[in-house]
This record gives structure tokens, C-alpha cells and sequence, in this order.
């Protein structure tokens, strides 16, 4: 109880050879080819970069991105209304993804019902920044999906 249990998804859609599954999943999030920052010193902070990772340590933060988002648009909600924003506004899985939740986690989604669709679109795409593109979108079959 409390946790909220994240699998990772290939760019299909299909459940990551690495991801955790079963009925204890909440939901799903792109877990494989995820471009993230990095720093190249070992005690001190070096050069900056950028290299792509896998893992549910990458799909994880695609949730908490989710949640904070429906915070910020209403500070006011529950932790479960929280969690059942995110299953109910995500995608269906396109690939195989036995035991890993609701669907995939999707931004837009999760806030439609709050602050409307074209707004919650807006709002994700203002946050996210062209790296949501990138990382989200490209893994929902197409953003005609995500409409009420």
C-alpha cells in the first residue's frame, strides 16, 4: 500500500526484457531508449552530456513527472486521486506488456480530465518541452489516441 509501482516499455509498447510485471504494477512507462543527462566527473562535477539508458529507473521519473504535473494543477488532490488520474488517462499498450498495470503512463492524459485536453496538451508540451515529444509521444501510438 502507498507505493506506486512503475514497468518499462520497449518503443513498441512491449513490456522492457528487464521490467518488473505482475498484479502488483500500477502502470507502464518508456524504459528503453531514454536519452538522459549525465555528468562526466567521478568525485566533481565535470562536463556536462547527454547518453541514452534503460532501465525502470528511466520509466519511473515519466511517472513522477505525471504526478507532479497533476499536483501543480490541483495541490489539492490525494494521493489516490493522483494514481487513478495517471491509470485513467493512459494509453492502451500497443505491444505485448502482460502485468505491467493500467496502460502507459501519458501526460496529457492524466491531466485531461482536470484542465481539458487542448489545455492539458499545452500545458505538458510547456513543461516537458520538446524532450516530452521526444520521449513521451514517441512512444503512444499517436497523439489522435490521446483525445477524449
Amino acid at each position: 500500500p502507498g507505493a506506486f509501482v512503475v514497468a518499462a516499455t520497449q518503443p513498441t509498447g512491449a513490456k522492457a526484457s528487464f521490467s518488473n510485471y505482475g498484479a502488483i504494477v500500477d502502470i507502464a512507462a518508456p524504459g528503453t531508449q531514454v536519452l538522459s543527462t549525465l555528468n562526466a566527473g567521478t568525485t566533481v562535477p565535470a562536463a556536462m552530456g547527454y547518453a541514452w539508458y534503460q532501465g525502470t529507473s528511466m520509466a519511473t521519473p515519466h511517472v513522477a513527472a505525471t504526478a507532479a504535473l497533476l499536483l501543480a494543477a490541483n495541490p489539492d488532490a490525494t494521493n489516490d486521486e493522483v494514481e487513478a488520474a495517471i491509470k485513467a488517462g493512459s494509453t492502451a499498450f500497443p505491444g505485448a506488456c502482460t502485468g505491467c498495470g493500467a496502460g502507459i503512463a501519458n501526460v496529457p492524459g492524466a491531466l485531461a480530465d482536470r484542465i481539458g485536453f487542448k489545455n492539458a496538451l499545452a500545458f505538458s508540451l510547456a513543461i516537458y518541452g520538446v524532450g516530452y515529444a521526444v520521449l513521451g509521444l514517441a512512444h503512444d501510438a499517436s497523439i489522435a489516441s490521446l483525445a477524449p
